[in-house]
């Protein structure tokens, strides 16, 4: 089998394999009364009400901007920590740790 060939059957299998999941998913729990497990259908008409539409504005996007704001800060933090080292020109301290195989 060529190599482009053996790419092209795992992105297949990458994309139908999850697909069949949520397919065998969705019919196993089609009928579903059992309020812990509910129906795949109810659980994306919930996703659909609640995240896609009435609280992106209300709880996502401050949630993103929140966690935005914060990898900033961090950067910033670490850039502005370890951005003015100079490495010495001769005599690094960094240099390879030998494994110790041959010692007693």
């Amino acid at each position: 089998m060529s190599a482009r060939r053996e790419r092209l059957l795992a992105t297949g299998l990458e994309i139908a394999v999850p697909l069949a999941l949520l397919v065998l998913w969705g019919l196993l729990s089609a009928g579903s009364k059992i309020y812990y497990f509910p129906p795949l259908t109810d659980i994306f008409a919930a996703f659909k009400d609640n995240w896609l539409f009435s609280r992106v504005h209300s709880d996502v996007v401050p949630s993103l901007t929140r966690m935005f704001a914060g990898f900033r800060i961090a950067v910033v933090a670490g850039v502005g920590a370890h951005g003015n080292r100079r490495q010495p020109a001769t005599g690094s301290s960094r240099r390879p740790v030998p494994c110790g195989c041959g010692r007693p």
